[in-house]
């Protein structure tokens, strides 16, 4: 489909491939939902033991599972999901089209884009939660002027009329313990049960 890459294509093209071809009905397998992954060629050249070595947590899991060897039958698979995603553009400070949203680890493109890994995308989340966002993000919010409240918003009206009945309800309680009785009460009901 790809002479260009050869065996070499990337994750994406692949997997956007072998759903292609399983949406179009000539998957393999019970299913349909399937195409074949097979080492021959690979155990050809560099023999069987050299694959094992690459590849043999991979086989071996494969082998638990269908309880098929894949050293000498094709495997069946089916792209995972975030193999055939692209994730979100993010310019170099994590930071979408969207100014002030902020995309960090598997849901960006910025390292892996489709042809993304689990410990890669994994180390990448780790990698701007931890050594990118905490400087670019407090960057951006530096450079924010906060402008005044419009108090006649909708929003605002809301917000201060809920606040203004949950006062008025906590003041008419009219309670006649402290906090400090009500803690020492709970602590004896507590030590009690």
């Amino acid at each position: 489909m790809y002479p260009a890459f050869g065996n070499l294509c990337p994750r994406d093209i692949a997997s956007r491939a072998a759903k292609r071809v399983c949406d179009e009905g000539r998957g393999v397998g019970a299913t349909g939902k399937g195409v074949y992954l097979d080492f021959a060629d690979a155990i050809g050249r560099l023999g069987k033991d050299k694959i094992a070595e690459r590849y043999g947590n991979l086989c071996e899991i494969y082998e638990r599972i269908t309880g098929e060897d894949p050293y000498s039958v094709p495997m069946r698979i089916y792209p995972a999901a975030h193999y055939a995603m692209g994730g979100l553009w993010v310019d170099y400070h994590l930071q979408s089209t969207i100014p002030g949203l902020f995309v960090l680890g598997e849901a960006n493109f910025s390292d892996h884009g489709a042809n993304r890994l689990g410990a890669s995308a994994l180390m990448q989340g780790l990698g701007d939660g931890y050594f990118v966002i905490p400087y670019t993000l407090s960057h951006y919010l530096a450079q924010i002027k906060p402008g005044g409240v419009d108090e006649t918003h909708p929003e605002c009206v809301a917000a201060k009329s809920e606040a203004g009945q949950r006062l008025q309800k906590l003041i008419s309680i009219k309670g006649k313990k402290t906090v400090d009785d009500f803690h020492k009460e709970l602590g004896k009901v507590m030590w009690e049960h």
